[in-house]
This record gives structure tokens, C-alpha cells and sequence, in this order.
């Protein structure tokens, strides 16, 4: 096994825990359906079945995607002076073997154009943050296409693209054209852009086949030129339309700040109503408080008069420089009255993006099953691309904060995949049980956890430790139970030195517990899930929850895999796992995933504190016994007797 750095406690361990199994009577042969018992707890061993029965399609190498955001510098992974990306971070993301990889981000980039992020560096323009990282004001373009996917394609990862849900129709396609297209074609008509993407460097097509229109629209953070009531708004996403915008202050090219409202007093000033274009003759612009009017030619204006030039396609507002019109006074606030649109919705870009390439899938953003409900099977979308969160309650210690979580219904992972159960069922009914060649399939483009509002902070290393990968285990567990066919974990990285995110924070980018739990998943890419029934699973010692949770798949090379999470911070517990393939058993590849405590946490001078250890044991038997480690994720791989 390539990329595991075994710590020297976890194999102490692991040998503690195989020697005791082995010297135990309970090491012998179990036959199906009898007893066992857990020595050290005196507690029965807990039942783990695996079936034959197939619940979702092969776990695909998408796993092991990632959610990466593009400003400055992708947030410091992109050495700009070297025009190259971060060696440690080529070498973490091969060591990985990252898959997927979604760009230019999330809230963020919803407002990314992007043909302002391609070509020489000197001819790049500004771009507006989406929120989040950036709140709406002025960013760059130096992470742009180009770069983005030189390293993908340095460590050998496709790109799933977000595209911005308030751009162009003609520009949304021009995205696909630039990307996907063969050099020598034009299947947009107009502009050449396969032509482009050429003369800039790269004459082949980068055949992005993954596609989403837009990032957490249903949010009161992302609205922009939607209405505030969400029923109103799911219909605008999907259809289109227009929208009253009321005292709204104006902005600057790449900056939607109040603050740049705000008149410098200097001649000449450009600004623009928000969310362009506008219908024509809709506008009333402000400068104070004060109507001021719309002429056709500044030129004709005097001194003196409080006029303006606008143009609704664009929405620039120019004003006068003193001597063809008045100048609004320094410091005054510039708002506008206008009917935002008509802007484009889900089905225009759906159809004009597939005209250029057909084999691209396109996913809806909105992730609800108003969406499904909506759309029917009338208006078509290929995918729908949810984002699941935990939301847990931080304060205290991480032993106080890991047991009040894994002890609440309404915030374990479990609550969170209510979701994609929902997302089922609702796609169940309108396009029947899967496997349809009709039924859009889920793409979770954004995963991971956000505490709870209001609560915390964490203590230090908490996002990436030993307790934050258990909850981690039991989503990707549970997504590959629901045949997601992506998942994209959030984040790649910070722009500072962090303990959290996939890989920390620039410069200190390190191999973090997060991506050692990945790591192990990944072992099971190319099996098919099976069902898993547990009985008799102890509850944990220091909570009312469950200690044992556990998943399986089985290979064509016969090999049956099964994930078990000890989310028990002080105990470790037995399980028996019975292998019901009727065949007898030869051996069993162990994995554990484990840290020296629930706290422990991965730094850039030690990066393995959380690693994964390797053992293997003989088995004779059709079932399997194992003291599974305190705080901890075990892969077993059951292999049949030849």
C-alpha cells in the first residue's frame, strides 16, 4: 500500500490487538449464526453481516474530489512568481490520487467570469467575490483557467466546473466551447473560442464532462438578482425572469460593496446598477436620496444639471464631469430603482451548453426536492449536485463536543444523508428506481462540516482531528450506500496556516487526517456496496450512541471489504463479520486509521500523528472476529479461499 505512514503507537497497537486475538479462544473459528463474546468489555461481540445484496452501483474514483476556490493564488497553492503550482502540494495531491477536482469554487466564484481568467496575465481583468472568501468586492484573476488546469492535469485529476448562474447565456456556452471543443471548430458559431484556447496554449480540448449552473442559490447569502422568497426564486433559477430591485446601492465594475456607492466626488465617475442587464426605461437613479435623470448625451448637458447616461445591457451609469453635467457630490450615496433582467434560467443555459457538446452532464444547483418537483421530467437536467454539512455544537473539550455530536439524531452523519434520502425518494417518483437511464444522478459537489451557528470556537486542530474523521468515515460511508457517483470534500485549502481543510493552509500545506481517511476510501473504489446488518452493537462508554457503524462492498476479485467506525473514544469493541458468500475464508488485509487520541491531529512538522497501519490475519473460517480500536476506522479486506 503506496502513501501510508504508519505511526510507531498504531502498530504498537495493532499488534497488541492481533496477539490478543489470536491468544483468545475467541479467535477460533466462528460459525455463522453463534455467540461471541468481547473479552476485555464482557459485552457479546457485535454481528456484522454482509449480503450478497447489491444496493448501489460500483464506488467510482471520483471519491476522491475536492472543492477548490480561485482567488488569490487558489489561496496560495499557485506560486505566482514561478508561474507553477506548490511542489507539496503536487505531491499531497498524488499522493492522494485526488480524482476530481471543482472549479473556481463555490459561493465564491458565482460571480466568476471567466473570460476575464484566460490569456496573458496582462490582459486578465478584476473579478467580484461571490461571498465567503470574497464579500462582493474586487479580486483577481491570477488562478485563472489556464493555470487551474495545468495542475489538474499535472496530477492527473479531472475538473468538475461551477459556471456562474447570472452570466450570459452566449457566455455560459462560450465556457464550454473553450474548454471542450476540438481546435479547429466552432460549434458556437461566432467567436472561435476552441480557436483560443489554442493560440493560448493548449490546442487540445480539456473535456470537462461535469457541469453546475450556480452554487447554493436557496441560501439568503447567495441571492443576487433573485427574489428573496424562495418559491419565487426556484422558479427564476429554473426559468429566468426578472426582478424589482429597490434602493438597491450601486457598484463599481468588480465591486458590489456598499461602499462603492459611495461618490468620490471626482468628474466623469462610472458606476453600475448590480445585476445587469435592466429593462430599459425601468431605472431611477439616486444621488442622495434625489432622482436624477437620464439623457441621451452628456455632451448636451450644463454645468449644472443632474443627469446621467445609462445603458441597460451593461447597466453602466455615467455621470457628468462638471462641465457636461453635474458631478454627485463627494461622499453622497448613489442607489437605484430598476427591473433587474430578463435574465436567463436552468433550461436556456441547459440547452445552449448542450448544444456544443452533448456529452457534458449539467447539474442543478438547487438540491431540494421543490427542484425535482418543479422540473419534473418535462424540463431535463442530468444531475443534482447537493451539499451535505454537519452542523455540530462546538464548545468545550473535543471529548465534550465528539459525544454531545455523535449523540444527537438531529446532527451525526446520519441526519446529514436525510438529504440524499429525500433526493431518492423524490427522484424515485418522478423518474422511478434507479438504475433509469432517465433519472439524473447526484454529484455531491460540496461535503464536509460547518459548526452549528453561534457555537464554539472548536478547540485548536479540531477540523482536521482523530473525532472529525469518524463523523467524515460515516458520510462517506453513507454516500456510497446512495450510489453518489461524486464527492467532492470542501476544501483543498486555506490561504493561512490551518489545521483544517484537505490539505492546511499556505505555506504550510501537510497531510492531514482528513486526507488519511480519504486515502483509505479510496480502497474501495471499483467494488460494488453491499448490505450491512449490525446487531447487538454496544453503546459507547462515554455516550448514548452507538460504538460500532459499518459499511461493505464486495469485488470482482471476490474480495469482500467492509468499513467499521469505533466512534467510542476510550473502548475498544469486537465485532463478528459474517461473510454470507458461502465460501470459505483464506485471510484478512487489515487497515486502521487511527490516532494516539480522539484530539489528535496531523501538523506540518509531524504528519503522522493520524495514520493508517497495516496488519493481516488467517481466517478459516466463513466469519472473521476483531477488536476494533478505541476512536478508530478499520478496512478489512476478506479474502476468499481459492
Amino acid at each position: 500500500m503506496h502513501g501510508l505512514r504508519p505511526a510507531l503507537w498504531c502498530l504498537l497497537a495493532s499488534a497488541l490487538t492481533t496477539a490478543l486475538l489470536t491468544a483468545s479462544a475467541a479467535t477460533a473459528p466462528v460459525a455463522a449464526g453463534s455467540t461471541s463474546y468481547d473479552a476485555a468489555n464482557s459485552e457479546p461481540a457485535a454481528s456484522i453481516d454482509v449480503s450478497e445484496e447489491k444496493i448501489a452501483p460500483p464506488v467510482t474514483d471520483l471519491l476522491a474530489g475536492v472543492n477548490h476556490r480561485w482567488p488569490q493564488n487558489g489561496l496560495g497553492m499557485w506560486d505566482a512568481a514561478n508561474d507553477r503550482p506548490s511542489a507539496d502540494m503536487v505531491e499531497l495531491s498524488e499522493r492522494l490520487d485526488m480524482s476530481m477536482i471543482r472549479y473556481p469554487g463555490g459561493t465564491v466564484a458565482n460571480l466568476f467570469r471567466w473570460k476575464r481568467a484566460i490569456g496573458p496575465q496582462s490582459q486578465r481583468q478584476c473579478q467580484t467575490g461571490g461571498g465567503f472568501v470574497g464579500n462582493q468586492q474586487p479580486m483577481d484573476s491570477v488562478y485563472g483557467v489556464e493555470e487551474h488546469f495545468r495542475f489538474a492535469e499535472q496530477i492527473g485529476a479531472q475538473t468538475q466546473i461551477m459556471t456562474s448562474s447570472v452570466q450570459s447565456v452566449q457566455d455560459a456556452a462560450d465556457f464550454v466551447e473553450y474548454l471542450n471543443a476540438p481546435a479547429s471548430s466552432n460549434p458556437g458559431g461566432g467567436t472561435a473560442w476552441a480557436a483560443v484556447r489554442a493560440a493560448n496554449g493548449h490546442p487540445a480540448p480539456y473535456g470537462v464532462k461535469l457541469w453546475e449552473i450556480g452554487n447554493e442559490l436557496y441560501l439568503g447569502n447567495q441571492v443576487y438578482w433573485r427574489a428573496q422568497d424562495l418559491a419565487t426564486r426556484v422558479r427564476q433559477y429554473a426559468f429566468g425572469g426578472t426582478e424589482q430591485k429597490t434602493g438597491e446601492p450601486v457598484g463599481l465594475d468588480c465591486d458590489n460593496r456598499d461602499s462603492a456607492s459611495i461618490s468620490t466626488g471626482r468628474p466623469g465617475q462610472l458606476m453600475k446598477v448590480r445585476w445587469a442587464p435592466a429593462v430599459p426605461g425601468s431605472q431611477t437613479i439616486k444621488v442622495a436620496g434625489q432622482p436624477w435623470r437620464q439623457v441621451a448625451d452628456l455632451a448636451q448637458a450644463g454645468p449644472a444639471d443632474q443627469v446621467y447616461q445609462f445603458e441597460p445591457a451593461s447597466g453602466q451609469i455615467r455621470f457628468g464631469d462638471g462641465t457636461h453635467g453635474a458631478v454627485p457630490p463627494k461622499d453622497s450615496q448613489v442607489t437605484a430603482d430598476y427591473v433587474s433582467g430578463p435574465h436567463p434560467g436552468f433550461v436556456d443555459y441547459y440547452r445552449a451548453m448542450k448544444a456544443v457538446d452533448p456529452s457534458i452532464s449539467v447539474c442543478t444547483a438547487w438540491e431540494k426536492t421543490e427542484w425535482i418537483e418543479l422540473m419534473g421530467s418535462e424540463h431535463p437536467y442530468d444531475c443534482i449536485a447537493p451539499h451535505l454539512y454537519g452542523h455540530p455544537v462546538l464548545g468545550g473539550s473535543t471529548a465534550e463536543i465528539h459525544d454531545r455530536w455523535f449523540a444527537d439524531p438531529a446532527r451525526d452523519a446520519h441526519a446529514v444523508m436525510a438529504e440524499l434520502r429525500d433526493l431518492d425518494a423524490a427522484l424515485d417518483a418522478e423518474f422511478g428506481q434507479k438504475p433509469s437511464p432517465r433519472r439524473p444522478f447526484i454529484a455531491v459537489t460540496e461535503w464536509g462540516v460547518i459548526a452549528q451557528a453561534g457555537t464554539g470556537p472548536p478547540p485548536a486542530g479540531w477540523a482536521n482531528s482523530v473525532s472529525w474523521t469518524l463523523n467524515a468515515a460515516d458520510m462517506l460511508g453513507e454516500m456510497i450506500e446512495h450510489g453518489v457517483k461524486m464527492m467532492d470534500v470542501s476544501n483543498l485549502n486555506r490561504e493561512v496556516p490551518t489545521p483544517g481543510e484537505l490539505f492546511g493552509g499556505a505555506p504550510d500545506f501537510h497531510w492531514t487526517g482528513r486526507a488519511n481517511l480519504i486515502k483509505l476510501f479510496t480502497e474501495l473504489i471499483g467494488t460494488t456496496p453491499v448490505e450491512v446488518e449490525t446487531n447487538q452493537v454496544p453503546t459507547a462508554s462515554t455516550g448514548d450512541y452507538q460504538a460500532l457503524t459499518a459499511y461493505g462492498t464486495r469485488g470482482n476479485d471476490g474480495v469482500t471489504r467492509v468499513v467499521v467506525v469505533n466512534r467510542d473514544r476510550q473502548q475498544a469493541h469486537t465485532g463478528t463479520i459474517v461473510n454470507t458468500g458461502g465460501k470459505g475464508l483464506a485471510d484478512v488485509h487489515v487497515l486502521t486509521h487511527n490516532g494516539p487520541d480522539i484530539a489528535s491531529v496531523n501538523t506540518p512538522a509531524d504528519e503522522s500523528v493520524i495514520a493508517t497501519t497495516e496488519s493481516t490475519k488467517v481466517a478459516k473460517a466463513r466469519s472473521v472476529l476483531h477488536t476494533f480500536e478505541p476512536h478508530s476506522v478499520t478496512l478489512l479486506e476478506i479474502r476468499p479461499r481459492r
